[in-house]
């Protein structure tokens, strides 16, 4: 049966809204404090205007004090803001035609395709895509869109029988602002199918590469994944001389287990061993599934001792770990890098020392001697 496909990733990340509450917060106090400066220049001759600019700039700047107050909701408070910048972004294309300069001819209803606040839906449109995600973007957008070209319709028709516009130029006026909002809108859409496709293919690519690189089951690095990790700490500590530890381990009589209890058993106690695997693990070592039930632990900077310790701690977990399958112990080998060594002789030798674990008695680890003298 074929798999539904994952959901696309969103937009909005921890990351994204740190820096949308960045730049909003910096644009709230400018463009607010514009908006009161434009409505003081025009309360004597626009008063009308003036106070929708004076009640657009109090949005903004209410907006701005709820970021500083509620740190912790800010991106609730740019929405809300959004939405109260959009009911005064509307107020203007209800109120249109009221705007007009004094002594305007009633059939230049152009002025209002080319006066300033025509963009204003434009401008509500994308900051529905920026501060809310998909499908409620969209749909707001459409929303912005529709009640813009709705109430332009209102604003006109009340113009006409009122003496202050001419049917032809309100017509005109209505087609102009249907290509010019619905244009907008349409490139909004293709914009969002161009994102949800590369998301796609961007998610699509990160599953390929996870399935190269990480063993499915245990969610640690494949074998192949190892190995290009190991020959990159080989060639560094080659250049630059170090200490380097290769553990190699697996669990004890683990057939048994897969035997008696059944494979899915065993996948989750494969799973809980790759869990305290990490429990274990620095910052910095590659942990690893080789195969079956043997894995594989690369250590930088850990000499004989430090890498003795962790085979230790790890044995040590393993054997008090409820398994919920009866006892469960592990063996490791742990090789130290000597000179003169590859990688391939370093992992040729924790491998052996694997085996002399146990051969020894199993729950144990071998710990490489170094050097012959």
């Amino acid at each position: 049966m074929t798999r539904p496909p994952a959901p696309l990733p969103s937009i909005f990340t921890g990351e994204y809204v740190r820096a949308l509450e960045g730049v909003i917060g910096r644009i709230l106090p400018v463009v607010g404090s514009a908006e009161l400066m434009r409505a003081a220049l025009e309360w004597g001759t626009h008063p009308l205007s003036a106070g929708l600019n004076l009640v657009f700039g109090l949005v903004f700047l209410l907006g701005f004090l709820g970021m500083l107050v509620f740190r912790r909701s800010r991106l609730l408070v740019i929405r809300l803001t959004f939405f109260g910048a959009t009911g005064m972004a509307l107020a203007f294309d209800a109120l249109g035609f009221q705007l007009l300069p004094p002594g305007l001819n009633v059939e230049d209803t152009a002025y209002l395709v080319t006066a300033r606040h025509i963009y204003l839906p434009l401008v509500m449109m994308v900051c529905s895509w920026l501060v809310f995600p998909s499908p409620w973007s969209q749909r707001l957008a459409l929303g912005i869109c529709v009640l813009s070209l709705g109430l332009k319709a209102a604003a006109g028709f009340q113009a006409v029988f009122s003496g202050l516009a001419t049917p032809a130029g309100v017509t005109n006026l209505l087609v102009l602002h249907t290509l010019v909002v619905g244009s907008f809108y349409l490139l909004l859409q293709v914009l969002t199918v161009v994102y949800m496709r590369q998301a796609r293919l961007e998610q699509e690519r990160s599953v390929l590469e996870r399935h190269a690189h990480v063993d499915d089951l245990t969610g640690l690095l494949n074998r192949r994944a190892f190995d290009h990790a190991l020959n990159i700490a080989a060639a560094q500590v080659s250049r630059q001389p170090g200490p380097l530890s290769l553990i190699t381990f697996d669990l004890d009589a683990f057939k048994r287990v897969n035997d008696t209890h059944g494979h899915p058993v065993g996948d989750r106690v494969l799973r809980d061993l790759a869990v305290l695997a990490r429990r274990e693990g620095r910052a910095g070592d590659v942990l690893a599934r080789w195969g079956g039930e043997e894995f594989v632990w690369l250590l930088p900077g850990a000499d004989r001792v430090a890498a003795a310790r962790a085979a230790e701690r790890l044995r040590a977990a393993v054997e008090a770990h409820d398994f919920r399958v009866g006892r469960v112990t592990l063996s490791l080998g742990v090789a130290v890098w000597r000179p003169g060594d590859d990688p391939q002789t370093l992992f040729r030798r924790a491998d052996e020392l694997l085996y002399a674990a146990k051969h020894g008695g199993r729950n144990r680890a071998e710990v490489d001697p170094g050097p012959p003298p």
